[in-house]
């Protein structure tokens, strides 16, 4: 398996160099994210933890932070959760910008360990699992711009519903059967797949002349169809308390304002997280 996280090693031997993250590799010095959420460290300077577990025994909380390689602490959630269940309370912003994303309600919490066992996928990747009756984390701060924006986006949807949503202001990505539905301002772009739901990294957002993009697994869905000005272009919460999500968010990260997203490459960013995530 290829992880792009590793630490580097220099040229004397048996040195390990400083930690490097995807967002230290793949933008400008500069270009910070608003909101940073994964499962993984994605910057050096980053400091604190992933997520908060709570365990289902004696609702126990317990921060879970990030092993020197930047993967995550699992054998702490092990050690915290046993045999039991574990809950994500907090998922921690790692932009910079204190936007975690939090939920309170126990029954609302997605799920990180399951029986006894971490949530993974066959590859043994760690990820947020949503159920698709009611589970939300919110943000409580909303991210709003009516300037470029880009959303970088890690999933593996088992059910219809929001990936994200902006609680109201009618921005969200819906997962729909066999599409994706993309709206900003109540303005509806579907794209529309040949097969069902699948493991999937999303690349979405909206240019500085108001066009929309969305590529799923670095193809282009849209070809800069879909001109909209206006509305929040933000968001307040991960999965939806309107149109519950369910499956599997690793990852999500979102650049906004027009030199920003002039200076960034997306499609540098996609090819790293492939080589992470091998989705395509």
């Amino acid at each position: 398996m290829k992880i792009a996280l590793s630490s580097r090693i220099n040229t004397q031997p048996n040195v390990l160099a400083s930690f490097v993250g995807i967002l230290d590799e793949t933008h400008n010095a500069g270009y910070t994210t608003d909101v940073a959420y994964s499962l993984r460290k994605l910057r050096a300077e980053y400091t604190g933890n992933a997520i908060r577990v709570r365990r289902s025994q004696d609702d126990a909380e317990i921060d879970i932070g990030f092993n020197d390689d930047g993967s995550l602490n699992t054998d702490l959630i092990a050690s915290h959760c046993a045999d039991k269940n574990g809950f994500v309370t907090k998922w921690y912003d790692q932009s910079g910008n204190s936007r975690d994303a939090v939920q309170a309600t126990s029954t609302k919490q997605p799920a990180i360990y399951e029986a006894g066992a971490h949530v993974k996928d066959s590859g043994s990747r760690s990820f947020v699992k949503f159920d698709d009756t009611d589970d939300v984390l919110d943000i409580g701060d909303e991210v709003a711009t009516d300037e470029a924006f880009k959303h970088f986006i890690v999933i593996d949807p088992t059910s219809s519903g929001r990936i994200y949503d902006s609680n109201g202001q009618h921005d969200n990505i819906l997962v729909q059967g066999y599409r994706y539905i993309f709206r900003i301002s109540n303005s509806n772009v579907i794209i529309t797949e040949n097969t069902g739901l699948n493991y999937n990294i999303l690349d979405v957002g909206r240019n500085n002349d108001g066009l929309r993009n969305f590529f799923v697994n670095g193809t282009d869905k849209l070809s800069g169809a879909g001109s909209v000005t206006g509305g929040s272009s933000g968001f307040e919460q991960l999965g939806s308390d309107q149109s519950a999500y369910g499956g599997a968010i690793y990852e999500f990260f979102r650049f906004s304002g027009d030199t920003k997203i002039a200076n960034i490459d997306a499609a540098v960013i996609r090819t790293a997280m492939n080589e992470h995530y091998e989705v395509f």
